[in-house]
């Protein structure tokens, strides 16, 4: 070769060398084939689309699922949100008991980590002594960490000696507890067990709202959590039906209710999950408790009343995983209410929030 072509041969490999042809990461990729400096190259780049350079933190800039904008996935060997540290859990509720701001309700549950939790509020009237940070409700402890959520449509009182079947009207607490039922504003409401209808208003009203940023390795988010209701079984098929409500709002602010039985009805007085309770003899509906009420001993909704019979009944753990999608920014909310009326206390104890890379193609509540 003569020494002019090895000299046009090095100049061609150059050219291409230093970014002014082709279409590769850096080269801007505009019609033109890119530009000299179009776009970041080397640790500014951000090459796998996930919002941080290896500069800026990205462990593994050759995928989304790692980075800092991802969650850690337990015992996979990976640091998956380049922390450092590999398989690293997080605690959120340490410390948290007996505080009943909605931080610590949101820490309680198990959501903590600020790159995904963006805000956390009460909406509607809810009331301070209808909300609390628990490490124990009568018997049952949290299923996860040191604490867990109580939100109630009466007093959240752990008290052995609280009545939830006489109740507590929050009016009395100075606020007005009538509030717009957000049943009805779903797009397609489930059946309620009993084809009753719902009113406009509901009293006794807590909202838990969450704002949260979907991790880029994460495909769905479950929590757990337990009904209480002293309406059961004496009012199941009538007007007071109290709910309590998980939705997600999506990423366009669509609501979805995300919790249900296995025939789509709600999480409300009138629904199959009912299994820690006593039978009653004439209502069908009521035929599914399989566990007595001494499971649930010392919430309260175990007392027996005036006629010998418990005062409630529970669901026990249920478990509802939702589907998300990564980098999303939804809205949960977790809503308790009473309906029809102002008395007969219910309740929910909330824990265990996960984020999970696993895929579900809809909501799904199981016991």
């Amino acid at each position: 070769m003569s020494v002019r072509r090895f000299a046009l041969l090095i100049l061609a490999l150059a050219a291409c060398s230093d970014g002014r042809t082709g279409r590769g990461p850096g080269n801007g990729g505009g019609a033109d084939g890119g530009t000299l400096n179009a776009a970041p190259a080397g640790a500014d780049a951000d090459y796998d689309g996930d919002g941080a350079s290896p500069n800026q933190g990205d462990c593994d800039d050759s995928s989304p699922l790692i980075g800092k904008k991802a969650i850690e996935v337990p015992n996979n060997g990976r640091d998956d949100d380049c922390d450092g540290q590999v398989d690293n859990a997080v605690a959120c509720d340490t410390g948290v008991v007996g505080m009943k701001t909605a931080d610590a309700l949101a820490k309680a549950i198990g959501i903590c980590d600020p790159r995904f939790l963006t805000g956390a509020k009460f909406t509607g009237p809810s009331v301070e002594i209808a909300r609390a940070t628990i490490a124990k409700f009568g018997s049952l402890n949290a299923v996860q960490g040191e604490a867990m959520a109580f939100i109630s449509s009466g007093e959240a009182n752990t008290s052995a000696s609280y009545e939830p079947q006489s109740g507590t009207d929050l009016t009395d607490s100075g606020v007005s507890n009538e509030y717009p039922n957000p049943y009805l504003a779903l797009p397609q409401p489930p059946a309620n067990g009993c084809g009753m209808g719902s009113p406009d208003t509901v009293n006794d009203y807590t909202e838990l709202t969450l704002d949260l940023t979907v991790p880029y390795n994460a495909n769905s988010f479950s929590f757990q959590f337990q009904f209480f209701s002293a309406e059961y079984p004496e009012y199941v098929c009538t007007m007071f039906n109290d709910r309590f409500l998980a939705i997600v709002d999506d990423n366009s602010g669509n609501p979805q209710q995300v919790a249900f039985d296995n025939t789509m009805n709600p999480v409300s007085v009138n629904n199959g999950f009912f299994t820690i309770c006593k039978n009653s003899p004439g209502k069908p509906q009521t035929q599914h408790c399989t566990m007595p009420v001494t499971a649930i001993a010392g919430t309260g909704y175990d007392k027996v009343d005036f006629s010998g019979d418990p005062e409630g009944g529970s669901t026990g753990w249920l478990t509802t995983t939702v589907p998300v999608t990564p980098g999303d920014k939804i809205k949960l909310r977790f809503i308790i209410f009473d309906e029809g009326d102002h008395i007969l206390d219910s309740a929910a104890i909330i824990d265990n929030f996960q984020w999970l890379t696993g895929t579900v193609s809809g909501p799904v509540t199981v016991q």
